[in-house]
Parts: C-alpha cells; structure tokens; sequence
C-alpha cells in the first residue's frame, strides 16, 4: 500500500535514490529481495510514525536492546568493509 502510494512521507533524497534503485535501464538491476530491504529499511525510519506504526521501530529498538547491549541503535550504521566489500557493522565508540 506504501509503495503503491509512492512512498508518501518520504525526504526528496529518499525518493530519488528509490526511482534510481528501481529503474528498469539498470546495468546492475537490484534483486526484488535487496528492494524489499531497502524499502523495509526506508519505512520504518522515514514512514511508520506518519502512518501509525512507530510500534515498529519501538519493538525493534527493545530487541536489539536486550540482544545487543553493547550495540547502541537499532540500525547499524553502513560502512565500508574489507577488500572493496561493503558490510552491515555495528559501530561501537572507539571501534573500527
């Protein structure tokens, strides 16, 4: 229904990253799983509240307190990883 709606409630920046994420004249096309990712991702920070499911990242933020304590914020931040990979990290202070 959001994707549907074109991601109403979403930063300009979000949308214009999601039309390019998505354009059929891709060379490298995204897999309709890593787009259900994205999309997952995009909503609950920039979506739920507007459409009344701040539940979402609350439950989300509670799990990833009790299982990731030293891990502060339900999202990881992105960073580059190792030999041009790029990984999900958790980014504790003082870490690399």
């Amino acid at each position: 229904m959001w994707r549907d709606g074109g991601y109403l409630g979403v930063t300009p920046t979000t949308s214009m990253l999601s039309e390019y994420w998505t354009k059929r004249e891709r060379d490298r096309k995204l897999f309709f799983c890593q787009i259900e990712a994205l999309e997952t991702a995009i909503y609950i920070v920039e979506g739920a509240k507007k459409y009344g499911d701040a539940w979402i990242a609350s439950q989300l933020r509670e799990a990833n307190d009790q299982s990731n304590p030293a891990c502060p914020g339900w999202l990881s931040r992105w960073r580059p990883g190792p030999a041009r990979r790029s990984s999900w990290r958790c980014s504790l202070p003082g870490k690399r």
